[in-house]
C-alpha cells in the first residue's frame, strides 16, 4: 500500500497543499474565536502576523523547491 511520503515529489505536493490551506485557514480561525480583538491590535503584531509571515515564507520555499526540482528532472530527462 503506498504511503503519502513514498516519494519526495509526492511529499512536496502534500506540503504545498498543507501550507497553502494553513495560510488561509489561520485568518478564519483567528476571526472565529470568541472575544477576538480587532485586526491590528498588539496581539496581532506579536503572534498572528508573525505566524502568517512564517507560513507564507514556507509556502514560497516549497513552491521554489518544487519548481527547481521539476526543472532539474526535465533537464536530466532531455540529456
Amino acid at each position: 500500500m503506498p504511503v503519502a511520503t513514498d516519494t519526495p515529489a509526492r511529499l512536496r505536493w502534500i506540503a504545498l497543499a498543507w501550507t497553502a490551506s494553513t495560510l488561509f485557514a489561520l485568518a478564519a480561525f483567528r476571526n472565529a474565536a470568541p472575544g477576538t480583538p480587532p485586526v491590528g491590535c498588539v496581539v496581532d503584531w506579536f503572534a498572528f502576523l508573525w505566524a502568517e509571515t512564517v507560513i507564507a515564507l514556507s509556502l514560497i520555499a516549497v513552491v521554489i523547491t518544487r519548481v527547481r526540482t521539476a526543472l532539474h528532472q526535465d533537464d536530466a530527462l532531455s540529456t
